[in-house]
């Protein structure tokens, strides 16, 4: 078995959500180096109740066999997608392209590297279902969530 596999039991018994809200999230390099082994894994995964995210979705060997073979709940459009689909009609036609295709293979669609109002708005005129980056927050400290979610004790205390 394999030792990621091993973890999730382990990792579902201590949670502090539901573990439908896991995600496991995996960079497409790495999901598609050993395409065979990969799916195996993400296939064990998914039959765990674990949730697959593939992030920079369109930096590396992008396939569209990918989308349909990898058991993938959700693909991460990489920043570079979302910083060049203002100027480039060819990036833009691709995502105009993409996002609705992930949709009908049943998959969320997140945008990475929004960092302008312009940029939310064109996302979601293609109909991400999802954005993250600078223009909402910038990355913060392990200790930020904590304090969020459980103001008075944080989650380090509870462990």
């Amino acid at each position: 078995m394999l030792p990621i596999l091993t973890k999730v039991p382990i990792l579902k018994e201590n949670l502090i959500c539901a573990a439908d809200q896991l995600y496991i999230e995996i960079t497409e390099n790495s999901a598609i180096k050993s395409i065979v082994a990969g799916k195996q894994t993400l296939d064990l995964l998914h039959q765990l109740g674990i949730h697959i995210s593939v992030d920079d979705f369109g930096i590396g060997y992008s396939s569209l066999n990918y989308l349909k073979s990898l058991p993938a709940d959700k693909i991460k459009f990489d920043r570079s997608f979302i910083k060049e689909m203002e100027d480039d009609s060819i990036t833009l036609a691709i995502l105009e392209s993409l996002v609705p295709l992930c949709k009908k293979l049943s998959k969320k669609t997140v945008a990475e590297g929004i960092e302008t109002p312009s940029q939310f708005k064109l996302a979601k005129q293609l109909g991400f279902e999802q954005v993250q980056g600078y223009l909402f927050s910038a990355p913060i400290s392990i200790e930020e969530p904590e304090l969020m979610i459980f103001p008075e004790t944080p989650l380090s205390e509870t462990a």
